[in-house]
């Protein structure tokens, strides 16, 4: 009973203390492209890409695109799950925005939120 308690007990520390942390994964977002596919009149689609660096992986991740003005404010946003892998990773999607937003929008943003 007293081996086994000490060997559990050496195995419980090893796990603990001596297997490597995994960190997140250090990630550079190189691009990214928004353009319209078709304006309306109360509605404008539009594409968006995104193309990521990973140096670790696999791992899931809410991808966010937003769309802003002239101060930084965010007018729409599309939020997609994707999953990172290590290396070059490309997304690409839709979103569907107002026509009145649109014609605000100066900059995109995208941004990487891992669990």
């Amino acid at each position: 009973m007293n081996r086994l308690f000490l060997s559990s007990a050496l195995i419980f520390f090893f796990v603990l203390f001596l297997h490597p942390v995994n960190s997140s994964p250090q990630m550079t977002i190189s691009d990214i492209g928004v353009k319209p596919l078709d304006r309306g009149e109360k509605y404008t689609t539009y594409s968006w890409k995104v193309d990521i660096y990973s140096d670790k992986g696999p791992k899931t991740c809410a991808l966010t695109v937003s769309l802003r003005d002239s101060e930084g404010y965010e007018l729409d946003s599309v939020v997609e799950f994707v999953r990172i892998q290590p290396g070059p990773n490309h997304f690409t999607g839709q979103g569907m925005c107002k026509t009145r937003l649109w014609d605000q929008v100066s900059s995109y943003h995208a941004q990487v939120n891992c669990f």
